[in-house]
């Protein structure tokens, strides 16, 4: 952790308990992130985390990240300390982010995220009209089980987001699947030397993908492990992913 994360974690930001919701609010960026719940038509509650922007105001993007299988559970907090995209936010590492960002748990009972996807969408549809957001800049990312839900979820609603990132996940090479995302702007990263999700799933299918695709392609990172490709894409400045994100509209 750089000198900037350990200042942020340690004096910048506070937590303040109330009626059960924990609100993080950074001194430095002034930004605020919070835990949040919602009952969904498959979900009890469906736990997440909401960062809001310093300027928050209306018709501003929103980002979906999916955690990998390590996060899954009953308990928010465990995204703090097993998933790095939720820890470079908190720490302000990621700062001034002009979007709503979301971080949704993946309760313990279930297997991936493409089997609560009807509660994701219902997430979102909740997002967007209680912050008033562009409905036309949803974007989606996530690592590993993650990387694989935002293939999943995009297969069944393409027409939702404006653009995706898989990181580290898979994809079934179908004729169906190929025809579903090729209007989708897709950027896919994987480690060469990962050895728990097959990197050639999502190069292959990208190289397939561009036939019909040109907004599509896939970043390898030579000799890196599962593990290294979230701070390797999302904390890259020359990447700079999370405009990538934010400049897509439908």
């Amino acid at each position: 952790m750089n000198k900037k994360a350990i200042c942020l974690s340690i004096i910048s930001l506070i937590l303040i308990a109330t009626t059960g919701m924990v609100r993080v609010i950074g001194f430095t960026t002034g930004f605020g992130l919070e835990k949040g719940s919602l009952k969904t038509s498959e979900l009890e509650r469906f736990n997440y985390w909401l960062y809001t922007p310093v300027k928050a105001g209306d018709h501003l993007p929103l980002i979906i990240y999916l955690h990998g299988g390590s996060g899954k559970g009953n308990d928010l907090d465990l995204l703090m300390k097993n998933d790095g995209f939720p820890q470079y936010i908190r720490d302000g590492i990621i700062d001034h982010i002009p979007a709503y960002v979301v971080i949704p748990q993946l309760p313990a009972e279930q297997r991936g995220w493409v089997n609560i996807k009807d509660s994701l969408k219902e997430l979102i549809g909740f997002l967007i009209k209680k912050h008033n957001l562009d409905p036309k800049r949803i974007s989606l990312t996530g690592h590993s089980m993650g990387g694989t839900g935002v293939w999943g979820i995009a297969l069944f609603y393409p027409d939702l987001f404006s653009c995706i990132a898989p990181l580290s996940g898979s994809i079934k090479m179908t004729e169906a699947n190929i025809n579903a995302l090729a209007e989708l702007p897709i950027w896919a990263f994987v480690g060469s030397n990962d050895t728990i999700v097959d990197p050639a799933s999502s190069v292959r299918f990208i190289k397939r993908l561009k036939t019909k695709n040109n907004n599509a392609k896939v970043t390898i990172f030579d000799g890196a492990t599962h593990f290294d490709v979230p701070r390797l894409t999302y904390l890259n400045p020359d990447l700079d992913l999370i405009n990538w994100l934010l400049s897509h509209s439908k």
